[in-house]
């Protein structure tokens, strides 16, 4: 008997869905729209990145050079380091929601908004503050303009930055990290491009203290692009064939739905009824026993000839009769017993007055304080001593933070003093240094992939760059070699900036890199204060030029200490691998 060749056709799941898919004009709209979203987040985001950093990077240009070294110093560096701290808290209650936290609309415009405005009053302030003819200059309103401007501006950046990458995060998929490190460097390189030349211009006409006011004020800006990133999210929505519906919890009822036989079928079937419901939920069947009444629940006995009967009791025995009625007095008796309630004694609340309870908030208060710290500073810091590799990779880190900060405060006071460079002309310095940076920057999300497989050689590259340019610049006579190590400074910084946390996760096993991450950012910070501390002993005794030099012995020390404890090894591994 031959066989009758059947033919199967299978629809691939990805037809169906193009198949439900906009075609044409539409689909084209829809890609448009989704280019433009990108686009004015991209820009957004670059902007933000712009005027976040200025307050930081752009400080030496502001302060006033006949001020004391504590306000010529210390602002920037307690900025630098209170925005470490911070990340650290950041990037533990982000990964507490398990690496996702919600983007909504409202959230991310009340926390953006919040943070803008904590920046540009902490730098606002703080130039009332340093102004002597509006306050009455003391070493008390130094520092306390010092805190202001440092601690919460630092504060506040750290919190815009954290929220505008989760932003991007979100609009880009994880396969764009280039594109969005792209956007972030390039938005510093146009801060050191553009906005020097805006300050500088604010500082000439204006006095030191009036240029801080007015630089704060201009923050504000940060306000309508806060309110433009921050807006309503699209995500891409999932195939048809794909999404889950959850129902009510009687979820059997569509079962037997399900399982209907069709009328055609039904036809040849003798015998069996198919109208009648054979199958009942379990919620219905639990349903109809808990509505059943003692009325309902009675049962008929039928002899043999079709009569009613009384039930049929069977006769027992004198010791299974006294069993009996012994345990139903006892659950009498216990029945009895609950159903005696005592009445409840009801106390009056007590009274408290206001400062007890002022005195109760202000507890809470410290001891959610006090839970924070210890869950986010004390045992992430527990489980980070332990690892050997810790201690190179946190000074790697904060020396390669400290030394930029520290040399772009220190460097329009040593163009001006050392070169006699005006102050007019210190942007073009600035500018030297974001031309190569901005240039490396455009290139990453075409070479980020080579860039980042060789990352060992470029990262050698960078630090040799960075290290040459701070020791130039201590021992610079001249404008062109001054220039010459401000166009390796900003080409160093601009790959390490790119590759340094990748650099240092690789030099971590990775099983303890848990215990590091969080408690890299607050040693960071920490250490940036210990070197302020040495820094400003070294400009108050020999000046700011050999700070620079102080500079380029701590970031030298760190890359040395680096690689030949964990650099090197990790090349070696590379290579073998090769």
């Amino acid at each position: 008997m031959d066989r009758v060749p059947v033919t199967i056709r299978e629809v691939p799941a990805a037809a169906a869905i193009a198949a439900r898919l906009p075609r044409g004009p539409a689909r084209i709209e829809q890609r448009i729209v989704k280019e433009h979203l990108d686009q004015k987040y991209l820009l957004c985001g670059f902007a933000i990145h712009a005027c976040i950093v200025a307050p930081v990077y752009l400080y030496g240009i502001l302060v006033d050079r006949q001020s004391g070294h504590t306000i010529r110093i210390w602002p920037a560096i307690l900025y630098q380091a209170s925005y470490q701290v911070c990340q650290s808290f950041l990037h533990h209650t982000n990964d507490q929601g398990g690496g996702k936290v919600q983007v909504s609309e409202m959230n991310n415009r009340r926390i953006i908004l919040v943070a803008a405005l904590i920046t540009c009053l902490a730098i606002t302030l703080s130039g009332f503050l340093f102004s002597p003819s509006w306050v009455k200059t003391t070493t008390t309103t130094e520092l306390l303009a010092v805190i202001i401007y440092g601690l919460f501006g630092g504060i506040g950046s750290s919190i815009i930055f954290d929220r505008t990458h989760l932003i991007l995060e979100a609009v880009r998929p994880k396969e764009d990290k280039y594109v969005r490190k792209t956007v972030h460097l390039c938005g510093e390189a146009f801060c050191h491009l553009f906005l020097s030349f805006v300050i500088s211009s604010l500082r000439t006409l204006y006095a030191p203290s009036l240029a801080t006011f007015i630089s704060g004020i201009a923050l504000l800006n940060l306000i309508p692009l806060a309110l433009l990133i921050s807006g309503r999210i699209k995500k891409p929505a999932l195939p048809a064939g794909r999404t889950l519906k959850i129902k009510e919890e009687s979820r059997y009822e569509s079962l037997p739905g399900f399982f209907k036989i069709p009328s055609k079928s039904a036809e040849g079937l003798d015998g069996i009824e198919l109208q009648q419901k054979s199958w009942r939920s379990p919620h219905e069947v639990h349903c109809n026993y808990m509505a059943i009444t003692p009325e309902e629940a009675h049962v008929a006995y039928i002899n043999s000839n079709g009569v009613e009967i009384m039930e049929i009791i069977h006769e027992e025995d004198e010791t299974t009769s006294n069993m009996r009625s012994s345990s139903a007095t006892i659950n009498t008796a216990r029945s009895a017993s609950v159903c005696i309630e005592t009445p409840p004694v009801l106390h009056p609340p007590p009274q408290t007055t206001n400062l007890e309870k002022v005195q109760q908030f202000y507890r809470h208060f410290a001891d959610q304080l006090l839970d924070l710290v210890i869950i986010k500073l004390v045992n992430p810091l527990q489980r980070a001593v332990v690892v050997p590799a810790f201690y190179p990779a946190m000074f790697l880190q904060s020396a390669d933070v400290f030394s930029y900060v520290m040399c772009m405060t220190m460097l329009p006071s040593v163009a001006i003093d050392q070169h006699h460079i005006k102050l007019a002309e210190i942007p073009f310095l600035y500018s030297l240094l974001a031309f190569p940076w901005i240039c490396f920057a455009l290139m990453i999300p075409r070479f980020g992939t080579t860039l980042n497989r060789q990352k060992n050689k470029w990262h050698m590259i960078a630090c040799l760059a960075k290290g040459i340019a701070f020791l130039s610049m201590s021992v610079s006579s001249s404008k062109l070699l001054l220039s010459v190590a401000t166009v390796f400074l900003g080409f160093g910084q601009a790959v390490t900036m790119f590759l340094q946390d990748s650099i240092i996760q690789a030099g971590i096993n990775p099983t303890k890199w848990l215990n590091v991450k969080y408690t890299m950012y607050t040693a960071t910070g920490l250490l940036i204060i210990l070197w302020g501390f040495l820094g400003q002993l070294i400009v108050i005794k020999y000046g700011f030029q050999a700070n620079i030099g102080f500079v380029a012995l701590i970031y030298w020390s760190s890359v040395t200490a680096w690689y030949v404890l964990i650099g090197f090894k990790l090349t070696e591994s590379c290579i073998t691998f090769e």
